[in-house]
């Protein structure tokens, strides 16, 4: 998955400790999720769950640039239960990083920027390029080639 984003806003609304930038759940079992947490040193957290086996990353202590693009790709490998997290060109593959929290159960839909019925969940500012790939791992020089170019070749 790569997703360009440009926060207006990274603040904390109310009570809520996270803001979506994805989110996707197929069933209690299977999902994922990339979350701003604004209650964590402005982190973002990859959270996926293969399987009913959860793996969660952070990008360390890497916040995201306020009015700026930034772009988020993660890779997982469900054969060998790898997730690997870039920002921004750099690589973060081993913070470990929140568990898969069920925040909305309705349907098995993607949702990108926020979910329907939590609206202090939200993101706030703009995204571009969304881009998921099937049955492909993204190997570092075409991560390299996303950030640099804007497309893997």
């Amino acid at each position: 998955v790569a997703l360009w984003v440009y926060p207006t806003d990274l603040s904390q609304i109310g009570a809520e400790s996270r803001r979506y930038w994805l989110y996707r759940r197929i069933d209690a079992n299977n999902g994922f999720q990339v979350v701003h947490r604004p209650d964590d040193a402005n982190q973002v957290h990859v959270i996926v769950i293969e399987g009913g086996t959860t793996t969660g990353k952070r990008t360390a202590a890497v916040t995201p640039t306020l009015n700026a693009w930034n772009l988020i790709i993660f890779t997982y490998d469900p054969a060998t239960n790898t997730l690997t997290t870039y920002f921004n060109g750099t690589a973060f593959s081993t913070s470990s990083g929140d568990a898969f929290t069920h925040a909305y159960t309705a349907d098995a839909n993607m949702y990108g920027a926020g979910l329907p019925v939590l609206p202090d969940k939200r993101f706030t500012g703009y995204m571009d390029n969304f881009v998921f790939w099937t049955g492909k791992i993204l190997n570092s020089t075409e991560v390299t080639n996303m950030w640099t170019r804007g497309t893997i070749v």
